[in-house]
């Protein structure tokens, strides 16, 4: 039980007496008497006073001392077990209370700013690949141009082959071909072919009226295209040559026929059997394979040519369709520039080849669509470097024919002072030429 404040309000003012006692009393005390003989001092007094005092200074210290282990006692084992100790566990659980909810709303402070530092990340890197990986118009252009660019380029290759191999099989006289029995059955066989296809009336001042053999109507797109560079290859973005199937189209007879004008218009006569068997004679027919020799090196060009104008594959559907609309962008209709690239839809290696180079530059919005994504400026930068490491390999092989016939023409140049150097020395060797 708690002490009542009258209580306390008494032991306080006892023990400040009791201490005021203690330190206000003097060393010695004396009695003094004083009378009319004077003042006399009494030492009885004295003693018994200072003993009283002492008595009663121990009393009040032994009083103090049990007063304050009673209190001492109260306080520990009575007020602060039942009031303190359980206020200071009340206070103990209400903080660890508290600090753990003021801890849970730091955390979810902290877990709500990961959350969307996590968030802004995210939405900042979808945001890049949505930037970054939104393809532009020329990068689809390009990539379906591209697409047939292989199979395009090994057509050419074979095309140009099978092409090499005719003229030759033309003139070494090989079996199956018009020109395996004689040199005149080959003049007869190609003017036949000219009267029924290529024959213009009106040519030779309407001389030709009684040789062509065939109408002109009807095949106004056809005379003189065995002789007509420009509109049988030159103007042709994709010519309708496929030597792999066994359908013979016009522009097939077209290219052989104008390659036969063009190299080895006559052949020579056919060496027989009885005249090989003459050691001398089979030298003058080496000196005729030497004449085939440099009339296939010059007519390589014409063939590469051809082959790279001859249809792509046909397994790219629709990629006429996708490349004419390069075109279309720069002002032709889209079946005028279907039929410009490709009478099938099978566009030549040419015809791909000047899509990429050339004509995705003439029009002015692939500089406008220059202003894009970093990212698609990029892939152009590197697609365009692809399309020019295509076509300075294309170039590398146009120079390697042209410098194989520059030195073909040399060697025919040094020939003449070859043999005239040989005719010189004949003599002074002591035979006879």
């Amino acid at each position: 039980m708690m002490l009542k404040v009258g209580k306390i309000r008494k032991l306080i003012l006892t023990v400040l007496l009791a201490v005021t006692l203690s330190f206000s009393m003097p060393t010695k005390a004396y009695a003094v008497c004083c009378g009319s003989d004077g003042c006399i001092c009494s030492m009885i007094g004295h003693i018994m006073t200072r003993g009283l005092m002492f008595t009663l200074a121990e009393q009040t210290k032994q009083y103090i001392r049990d007063l304050m282990r009673r209190y001492k006692d109260w306080l520990i084992n009575d007020y602060f077990n039942r009031y303190i100790y359980q206020a200071m566990l009340g206070m103990t659980t209400q903080l660890t209370t508290v600090g753990a909810a003021q801890v849970m709303q730091i955390g979810r402070m902290l877990d709500a700013k990961e959350m969307l530092e996590t968030q802004r990340l995210l939405e900042r890197m979808t945001a890049q690949a949505h930037k970054d990986y939104t393809p532009s118009m020329e990068m689809c252009t390009i990539g379906t141009a591209a697409r047939g660019l292989a199979s395009s380029e090994r057509n050419a290759q074979m095309s140009a082959q099978i092409l090499a191999r005719l003229a030759l099989d033309r003139q070494l006289g090989n079996i199956n071909t018009r020109a395996s029995a004689s040199a005149a059955l080959d003049r007869n066989s190609r003017l036949r072919t000219f009267k029924e296809q290529y024959c213009d009336p009106h040519d030779n001042n309407d001389g030709l009226a009684s040789v062509c053999s065939v109408a002109l109507t009807g095949r106004e797109n056809r005379i003189n295209r065995d002789v007509d560079f420009t509109r049988t290859i030159s103007l042709a973005r994709t010519l309708d040559v496929d030597f792999a199937d066994n359908v013979l189209t016009d522009h097939e007879t077209d290219v052989v026929a104008l390659g036969e004008y063009l190299y080895a218009h006559t052949i020579p006569k056919r060496l027989t059997t009885g005249i090989l068997k003459n050691l001398s004679n089979q030298d003058e027919y080496l000196d005729w394979r030497s004449i085939v020799a440099k009339r296939a090196v010059a007519q390589n060009s014409y063939n590469t040519i051809v082959g790279m104008k001859t249809a792509g594959n046909a397994d790219y559907t629709n990629n006429t369709r996708f490349v004419a609309a390069v075109f279309t962008q720069l002002g032709m209709p889209q079946a005028e520039a279907e039929k410009f690239i490709a009478p099938g839809d099978q566009p030549s290696y040419y015809a791909l080849m000047e899509v990429l180079a050339q004509k995705i530059y003439q029009d002015d919005a692939f500089y406008t669509n220059l202003y894009d994504k970093p990212t698609n400026v990029k892939r152009k930068d590197v697609a365009m470097q692809a399309i020019g490491l295509m076509l300075d390999r294309d170039t590398y092989r146009s120079e390697l024919r042209y410098e194989t016939m520059l030195s073909l023409l040399l060697e025919m140049e040094l020939i003449k002072y070859h043999r005239d150097v040989q005719n010189r020395l004949t003599p002074l060797s002591g035979n006879k030429p």
